[in-house]
């Protein structure tokens, strides 16, 4: 390692699906690493997690180069990562990851400036969706508010119309007494006498 660089390693995926514990021999080697030992536990339950079956996304460096969303600079960092993974790092393999991102960042300077009024439109798009999503809870409120008032006055409407029609059977049964009493002879000869 030289001073100021970070230790690193790298794994193929699929390789540490297959035999993570060579793997982790592997990192260990690389980092200067001593792990704890392992339990017969932990490592039964790492063997039934790991399988080929997470490895969902599976191409070939020709597939890949052969694909319209895969950049050049994303492929020649997938096979110089593959090379160092297989065979170990190397000055020719560092100078070239060196390269490419000083590619990758010369390309960020140019398109980022570029870019710029898109990542402001997204803020201002971001912010004006956090603002209606606060507006919407705020009238889905009012109107769980409104809904209660709704069947509040509904209900109050029920027991007015239950009031009215005892009140109508009241008074057609006081107008029918009423009636029978003007019908009725007995009170006015009573009221001669």
């Amino acid at each position: 390692n030289q001073p100021g660089k970070c230790s690193r390693s790298f794994v193929l995926y699929d390789r540490f699906l297959v035999d993570w514990r060579q793997s982790f021999l592997q990192i260990a080697r690389h980092l200067g690493v001593v792990w704890p030992e392992y339990s017969s536990e932990s490592t039964e339950k790492v063997d039934q997690f790991l399988s080929l079956e997470l490895w969902r996304e599976r191409s070939t460096p020709e597939e890949l180069g052969d694909h319209p969303d895969v950049t050049s600079l994303a492929l020649a960092v997938f096979k110089i990562f593959s090379e160092i993974a297989a065979h170990g790092e190397r000055d020719s393999l560092t100078k070239e990851l060196d390269r490419i991102r000083a590619k990758f960042d010369e390309s960020c300077d140019v398109f980022g400036v570029a870019l710029l009024p898109e990542e402001l439109s997204g803020e201002q798009l971001r912010t004006a969706l956090q603002q209606q999503t606060t507006e919407v809870a705020a009238l889905r409120r009012t109107v769980g508010l409104l809904a209660r008032e709704k069947q509040d006055l509904q209900d109050l409407d029920d027991e007015l119309r239950s009031a009215l029609t005892r009140l109508e059977i009241e008074v057609t049964s006081l107008a029918q007494q009423l009636q029978g009493m003007v019908s009725s002879t007995s009170w006015k000869v009573s009221a001669l006498v």
